[in-house]
């Protein structure tokens, strides 16, 4: 990473930590949600929310810059990132799914991809996997 003097930005944070195996990274982005029920009384007024069922979503995109890491991963299998991040209540440490993948190849430019991942908090990144 180039040098970045950063004034009068205590705890601000400048661009991408590390990057993936074999992805030069240009944007990391993580998203965290969960599913919402809204309990209503006998006048339809709100008077509860349920949240749960909480899932991050990362998608990665970048120049192709080798041949392993998640260009040689299958779909539904775990995957490490190195930028993993807690956020909204789900753990770093989790399984983390590999959902889909893309290439992009153009006659002027670098060979590009972008991949999309998705893990839960009750699942560990120990957990056993059987491809069958």
């Amino acid at each position: 990473m180039a040098t970045v003097t950063l004034t009068n930005l205590a705890n601000y944070v400048w661009g991408i930590g590390s990057d993936e195996t074999s992805i030069n990274i240009e944007k990391f982005t993580a998203k965290s949600t969960g599913s919402k029920k809204l309990v209503g009384n006998r006048q339809d007024l709100i008077i509860g929310r349920v949240d749960s069922r909480f899932v991050k979503t990362y998608t990665i995109s970048g120049f192709i810059s080798g041949s392993t890491g998640v260009l040689g991963a299958a779909v539904g299998t775990f995957i490490t990132v190195a930028n993993d991040v807690a956020l909204g209540g789900v753990p770093t440490g989790c399984g983390i799914f590999l959902d889909d993948v893309q290439i992009d190849r153009m006659a002027t430019d670098l060979s590009r991809v972008t991949y999309s991942m998705s893990n839960y908090p009750g699942i560990t990144s120990a957990a056993t996997q059987v491809i069958t």
